[in-house]
């Protein structure tokens, strides 16, 4: 009835020769589900390889369900991801299934989920924390970030550790999108109406007998236009009617009360919605948030402003004193210290029988210390974003 352990069993073979099996031994209600991945060869970026995943829910109940990714029904697993898990042992998995499954953090079943390692976060917190904050800040509208559960993850029988279970953006988001952009900006994004991004899958789908656009990228090329060279007046006049004003300003409390230098100019969809066709930012990829100086020394110093928001500040009249009142609002909502801080403890007591052996079994990145230290070093973090964050607010001209 208590955590999962590892257990030694040696076997006695007739003539006095011995050899000693490792077990992982699972609680009767496991407090995490669990997935034994059986890929039949090794994993690269480029093909997908077939398997088998048995997956073992929280709470026991039962004896799991067989899921299968395979070329014939369409499904398989891939590598991705680069930067944090090219260096590490654990690269993060792309699951593709046959049929769509349902996983926590989207409304509808969905066939792709993607496992990822934690390996440069050792609370394993980050990215959920701030997908949670980015989820709650529109509790009442269109979902803006994909939800997080984690999962103790076995491979052709080998434990491979607990992992994050993450839906891709794009089918976590509802329906209300017409387009929706994952933006890769290696030049800089809002400087040129030629700031690259990537079609994914909600992106003016033809529908039956229809023919696919010309240009997919067409909307987003005219949104990035209107940004680097509408003039101050046209850009003043149009902004509102161009972006939902209001969510723009949680994207960019979001991006810099985690930190997230990544996210300033890349790490992020743009999507347009379907109900009055303005634009919003979608958060993505936040490993690397709530970073400690000097790692997170330039998040630290100042502001992440991105050229967008450069110019909203600058040419928007009141945009400015608008952000800083939402900020102010969100600090009596799920930017509170209280709330903050309960979600940290309730998400770090449930890892945190499992993060010894995983500790032991890859050591994280750049952290020296037992699970507890580097929870610990997250709230302190979070508390420090918090005021570092008021105190930007309180120097904005005119606001209350």
């Amino acid at each position: 009835d208590g955590p999962p352990r590892f257990v030694e069993l040696t076997a006695a073979f007739p003539g006095g020769a011995e050899r000693t099996y490792r077990f992982r031994v699972m609680p009767r209600a496991p407090a995490l589900p669990a997935f034994f991945l059986s890929i039949g060869r090794p994993l690269d970026k480029l093909s997908r390889s077939d398997f088998a995943c048995l997956r073992v829910p929280a709470g026991g109940g039962g004896g799991g369900e067989w899921l299968t990714g395979t070329g014939a029904g369409g499904g398989g697993a891939k590598l991705r991801g680069n930067t944090s898990y090219v260096t590490g042992r654990r690269r993060a998995i792309n699951l593709k299934f046959d049929e769509p499954v349902s996983v926590p953090g989207t409304a509808e079943p969905v066939r792709h989920l993607l496992l990822l390692s934690g390996y440069a976060d050792p609370t394993r917190l980050r990215n959920a924390l701030s997908f949670e904050i980015a989820r709650a800040m529109s509790s009442a509208g269109p979902v803006r970030a994909t939800g997080i559960s984690w999962a103790e993850v076995f491979v052709n029988g080998a434990y491979a550790g607990v992992w994050e279970c993450c839906p891709r953006l794009q089918d976590a988001a509802d329906e209300g999108f017409e387009a929706l952009y994952k933006v890769r900006a290696p030049n800089g994004l809002w400087l040129s109406a030629d700031a690259s991004a990537e079609v994914v899958d909600r992106v003016d789908r033809p529908g039956p007998g229809e023919e696919p656009p010309r240009d997919p990228y067409a909307p987003f090329r005219e949104l990035a236009r209107f940004v680097a060279e509408s003039d101050p007046a046209a850009f003043a006049a149009g902004a509102a009617e161009v972006f939902d004003l209001d969510a723009l300003a949680d994207f960019f409390w979001l991006v810099n009360f985690t930190g997230n230098e990544d996210g300033r100019v890349t790490n992020q969809y743009a999507g347009k919605r379907k109900a009055d066709g303005r634009w919003v930012l979608l958060p993505w990829d936040y490993d690397k948030t709530f970073l400690l100086a000097p790692a997170g020394a330039a998040a630290r110093s100042g502001l992440l402003v991105s050229p967008l928001f450069r110019r909203l500040f600058a040419e928007v009249p009141g945009y400015r004193e608008r952000v800083a009142e939402r900020w102010r609002a969100l600090r009596t909502g799920p930017l509170s210290e209280d709330a903050l801080d309960g979600w940290i403890a309730g998400a770090g007591a449930l890892l945190a029988p499992y993060m010894d052996e995983d500790f032991r079994l890859i050591p994280p990145l750049g952290h020296e210390g037992t699970y507890g230290d580097a929870v610990e070093a997250l709230r302190g973090e979070v508390r420090f974003r918090l005021s570092h964050m008021d105190r930007f607010c309180a120097k904005v001209p005119g606001a209350r």
